[in-house]
């Protein structure tokens, strides 16, 4: 009975502390690249996104900020360049 306890005990921290990360959103590391985590630890993906700070980025199909020359869906060519903000927020 005593080991039944002390493994509900360890599965109700375990949930509480895996909880307590799923607010997080933000800007991660991968390598060179950089990516964006979402609070619902989904990543921005394909898409276009407006950071606080108003600078936009877009993210390819593996999650990583496009970087150098690239053709959007609208047929027009952005040239997209990481910055040091991204490094610091």
């Amino acid at each position: 009975m005593r080991m039944k306890k002390a493994a509900v005990i360890v599965l109700a921290c375990a949930l509480s502390a895996g909880s307590a990360f799923a607010s997080f959103a933000g800007w991660i590391q991968s390598g060179s690249d950089w990516r964006y985590q979402n609070e619902d630890q989904s990543w921005k993906v394909g898409q276009w996104f407006q950071d606080q700070d108003g600078t936009w980025y877009s993210f390819d199909q593996a999650g990583n900020v496009r970087k150098g020359w690239f053709l959007d869906t609208n047929n027009k060519w952005y040239f997209l360049a990481m910055t040091e903000r991204c490094r610091l927020g």
